[in-house]
Order: structure tokens, then sequence, then C-alpha cells
């Protein structure tokens, strides 16, 4: 057998430490070759990683459902929200999660009013009312 040198790269022969007596110092001898299906596969791709994307949450269906001119009947939806966009006005009143009904049967109107807020300053916002 061939006697081979620590550190030097030697690819489909498997080397052993020799631990008999006639070898104290503990030189490297060549072993049995090793066969394709007990060598350890090195990898030919970088490791990918995880991401930290890949979410959505659902969509909240929100917007105006009834336009101005369309006619409604009592308890429909005219607006779903999150928070005070729209104001609710004559015919319609103001759900728990902000969404606005109509009160009574009509025709919905959208008109724009300057209304104050409770430091006195007067916003502009958009109201929303049903009209027989």
């Amino acid at each position: 057998m061939t006697r081979l040198r620590t550190g030097t790269p030697h690819f489909g022969v498997q080397a052993r430490r020799s631990v008999s007596k006639d070898h104290i110092r503990g030189d490297i001898f060549l072993a049995e070759p090793i066969f394709a299906s007990t060598m350890s596969v090195m990898a030919h791709k970088k490791a990918g990683g995880s991401t930290q994307n890949g979410r959505d949450s659902n969509a909240k269906r929100r917007g105006v459902k009834c336009f101005g001119g369309h006619p409604v009947h009592a308890g429909e939806v005219l607006i779903r929200q999150k928070g005070f966009w729209f104001r609710p006005g004559q015919g319609t009143h103001l759900g728990n999660d902000w969404t606005i009904h109509a009160s009574i049967d009509g025709v919905v109107k959208f008109c724009i009013r300057r209304i104050a807020k409770f430091n006195g300053n007067r916003e502009r916002h958009t109201v929303v009312s049903v009209e027989k």
C-alpha cells in the first residue's frame, strides 16, 4: 500500500489511522476504496435559507357599496369603512364597525359639509344620506 501524508486530499479512497504496535507514530495508511453509495455528496448550491415574506391578510371588502342616486331599502349597507371617512346623515345610521346603513327606503345622496370639531375648528366631511 502507498503511504499518504496528512492533509493531502485523496478522493475515492478512505484513509484510516494505524493503531498497531509496529506503527506507534500513528501514520496514515490507505484502506479499501470507497464505493459511490457510501460517499457523502457535497452540496452544489448554496443554502437558500428561509424567507420572511409570503404572507398576506384576507381582503376586508371595504368601500362604497351604493353610490349617489342609487335606490336602496332600509337596512342595506351603504358604506363599509374603518374609521370616520364618511359621516352618516339623514335616513342613515352607523353600525358598530363604522358601517353606514340605510334606515329608510329611498335614494342615496352624497354631500360635503363643514362640521365643527371639539376644539372649534371646522373640517370638511362627506356626509351620506338617504332621501325619500
